[in-house]
């Protein structure tokens, strides 16, 4: 029996550890910080009911990003081949709470498209949040930043094992009924 679970595991591991290093590839994720209020200045005079509001509105600023034609925008002037619902799988958005900054993320296969993508956004978003909402202005206030994900290979690796182990245990029973 023992054989039978030693090759079960060999066998799985095996396949998983080379798919793992064969075909698993790093993602890049461009991350750009935005700052959107009633003047370019950051440091303007603003009260706590502005910031409130300008907090307010960065749903709806996110909200204006995710629609197919803002999406079709940053596609025809990023050069992409891709639909704007394949564009917004790769989108990410996360807010500060009680301030109008917040964060746009795009994570892709290719390090040039993630950064040019999230430059893109932004730049159409500075451009378009001014035709629905008036008197306001964007201001990125931290360049992209594009970090590399690596594929967690080792936990793969691990799956193979305890996968191997339970198909071995379930054949040794079957074997055994």
């Amino acid at each position: 029996y023992y054989k039978v679970l030693i090759l079960s595991i060999s066998i799985t591991t095996g396949k998983l550890s080379i798919y793992a290093f064969t075909k698993m590839k790093p993602s890049y994720q461009a991350t750009i910080k935005i700052f959107a209020g009633k003047s370019s200045d950051i440091k303007g005079n603003y009260s706590k009911e502005e910031l409130q509001t300008y907090a307010g509105l960065v749903n709806t600023y996110i909200q204006l990003i995710k629609t197919d034609k803002f999406m079709d925008e940053v596609i025809d002037k990023a050069n992409l081949n891709m639909s704007p619902s394949q564009l917004l799988s790769g989108v990410t958005f996360s807010t500060s709470p009680d301030t109008p900054i917040f964060d746009i993320s795009y994570a892709s296969g290719n390090y040039k498209t993630s950064e040019k993508v999230v430059k893109t956004i932004a730049d159409e978003f500075a451009v378009g949040v001014r035709e629905v909402i008036l008197n306001t202005h964007i201001k990125v206030i931290d360049d992209v930043k594009v970090t590399t994900i690596k594929p967690k290979k080792l936990k793969f690796i691990l799956v193979g094992f305890f996968a191997g182990l339970i198909i071995g245990i379930g054949i040794i029973f079957f074997i055994d009924y």
